[in-house]
């Protein structure tokens, strides 16, 4: 009866989509044993050695970030061009399978099963420290995350405004520049306020430059509520393309912007 009680607390308490650490069961006093009769008897199935699904549960990205982020408290979120998707800003459509940008701090590994598992996504995944250090509890880095849910499941996301300079970061290895340029063209609403407080946290010198070479071209009314003599650029020139055009007010060298 003991046994019978715990499999329908945890059956029917599952969120449904969503990817079970089997560290968080074992936590919560679901042992090793426990764990393989469930299996065997057809109520969960097992994704590698480390993590578990309910039975009939489709298996998609989401349940696996969430089991990441809810399960194992991983310093880690959906940002960038996935984030700029989300919002409603992206330019080009992803052919095929979905880029999913994971963005966590240095040193954040993700588990073996996770790596290991075929989601129904492309996943991308990043140690950054552009922000500096994850930190829930801190006020103005709350702001730039936001709760995206799928369902039951939520996920944590970068808002568009830290999604853009995460974006800029990875210009031109992973985006283009008239992609950048394009993307930029339709924020036109983005929080001043925000903005500038991620501004001055950015350790990306690269990514802040190319921010306001481009805002400054598309100038949207939100561009002139910021200070950026508040906001470090460093020194010195930054030469991010052969033949481009190069902006002396923020000593950048980009690529001409295609009309």
């Amino acid at each position: 009866m003991k046994n019978g009680t715990k499999i329908r607390n945890l059956v029917t308490g599952w969120v449904p989509g969503g990817v079970y650490s089997a560290r968080w069961l074992r936590e919560q006093g679901y042992s090793y044993s426990n764990l393989q009769i469930y299996r065997r008897s057809g109520w969960i199935q097992a994704i590698g050695s480390g993590a578990y699904t309910r039975s009939g549960d489709d298996l998609q990205w989401q349940g696996g970030v969430w089991g990441l982020q809810k399960q194992l408290n991983l310093p880690i979120h959906v940002g960038g061009k996935t984030a700029i998707e989300e919002a409603g800003y992206a330019q080009y459509l992803n052919l095929g399978k979905q880029k999913v940008y994971l963005i966590a701090d240095p040193d954040t590994k993700l588990p073996t099963w996770f790596q290991k598992t075929n989601w129904n996504a492309q996943i991308g995944f990043s140690q950054s420290s552009l922000f500096g250090g994850f930190n829930r509890n801190q006020n103005n880095l709350d702001q730039s995350l936001k709760t995206v849910s799928f369902g039951k499941l939520d996920i944590l996301y970068s808002t568009v405004e830290r999604a853009i300079l995460e974006y800029l970061d990875w210009v031109p290895d992973k985006h283009s520049f008239d992609e950048a340029h394009e993307i930029m063209e339709n924020l036109t609403s983005l929080r001043p306020k925000l903005m500038q407080s991620l501004l001055e946290r950015c350790h990306s010198v690269k990514a802040k430059r190319l921010f306001c070479a481009i805002a400054s071209k598309v100038n949207h009314p939100w561009f002139s509520k910021l200070e950026i003599d508040k906001v470090d650029l460093g020194s010195g020139n930054r030469h991010l393309i052969d033949g481009g055009e190069y902006d002396s007010k923020y000593k950048i060298t980009i690529k001409a912007r295609n009309e």
